[in-house]
């Protein structure tokens, strides 16, 4: 079912670049790969900077790099990946803070010295908003962490800079230190607050619905599906609508190994979920219905696999880094 094709060594992140696989190479950032879905496989690229993230808005793509003496730039590049323009020094970007999609306006920058985050708007290439606490982009709204002694904030600000609300979500949830942003449908977020979920108006910050998880921190969102999918011992969904329990898969997933519930970034798709855990060289497929073991894959070259990593499946491909920082790349066969 799987044939090792590949392995890309010291990587630093793969990423979903429109119909193409970018794989940003950790040691020397002077070049990075290109998924070629014609060869299936991957052609290197040269560039004048060093690449560390990249997001895709629209058809521009944004690069987050360091020139030639290590200072931090953001770029814009064409679909030929070619530099277009340079539009901020001294600022970096975030993948992981920037949930963007198609005619999002604003992206989250950090100052260079990381002490503090800004809202960069996009059409006037200035930046609007700035403040010393974690912010990130949800679409259209930038939303805000506010961080005290004795009380935590979520705010909300437009593309244009402008304060939509401002919620103290101590006195609602107590305080809840680690937050997580899981996605956006419509005009409702929906965010990871330690052991609670929490979907809310983005325009006016009001809370549509929240539901206490354990493992709250461990979900992750589809918006095609509108659910949370968490896989930590069984397969369970939640209407990210309602909040309400869609489905728990009545297997537990095995084999389940002692203090280790297997990595958060999980692959899934409307059939089969696809996950590895911290101490083991192995891949599990399961069946996403029934929550049964349908595979199990061991990769004998190597000795673990890297489960803070996001497991990516792309063009009936699998790639996955190991503790070692080396993405290896499987082709998989038929599974059912």
């Amino acid at each position: 079912m799987l044939r090792k094709k590949e392995t890309l060594e010291q990587i630093n992140e793969s990423i979903y670049m429109r119909d193409d696989l970018v794989v940003l190479n950790r040691v020397c950032g002077y070049y990075f790969y290109l998924w070629c879905k014609q060869s299936k496989s991957f052609r290197k690229l040269i560039s004048e900077f060093t690449i560390d993230q990249l997001l895709s808005i629209s058809d521009l793509t944004y690069a987050s790099c360091k020139d030639s003496n290590g200072h931090p730039l953001v770029i814009v590049l064409d679909k030929k990946f070619e530099i277009q323009k340079e539009l901020l020094k001294e600022y970096n970007f975030f993948k992981s803070q920037n949930f963007v999609d198609i005619g999002t306006k604003a992206i989250v920058v950090k100052k260079s010295d990381f002490s503090k985050s800004s809202i960069y708007n996009l059409d006037r290439a200035d930046l609007v908003f700035e403040s010393e606490n974690s912010m990130f982009q949800l679409g259209h709204y930038t939303i805000g962490t506010e961080r005290n002694p004795e009380v935590n904030y979520l705010f909300g600000v437009t593309y244009l800079g402008n304060i939509l609300w401002k919620i103290n979500i101590t006195d609602l949830f107590g305080k809840k230190v680690k937050f997580r942003p899981l996605g956006r449908i419509a005009n409702f977020g929906i965010v990871a607050l330690e052991n609670l979920l929490l979907n809310f108006n983005l325009d006016n910050g009001n809370v549509n619905w929240t539901l206490e998880d354990f493992n709250a921190l461990r979900y992750q969102f589809s918006r095609e599906e509108r659910i949370l999918i968490n896989a930590n011992n069984h397969i369970t969904e939640i209407d990210a609508i309602s909040g309400k329990l869609k489905y728990k898969s009545e297997h537990k997933l095995e084999p389940l190994i002692e203090d280790d519930s297997g990595s958060a970034m999980f692959y899934f798709d409307e059939r089969i979920l696809i996950n590895i855990f911290s101490r083991s060289n192995k891949i599990y497929f399961f069946d996403r219905v029934e929550g049964k073991v349908i595979h199990v894959h061991e990769d004998k070259s190597l000795k673990y696999f890297l489960p803070t990593y996001k497991i990516n499946y792309f063009d009936d491909h699998l790639f996955i880094k190991d503790r070692e920082h080396n993405l290896h790349v499987y082709e998989v066969g038929d599974l059912f």
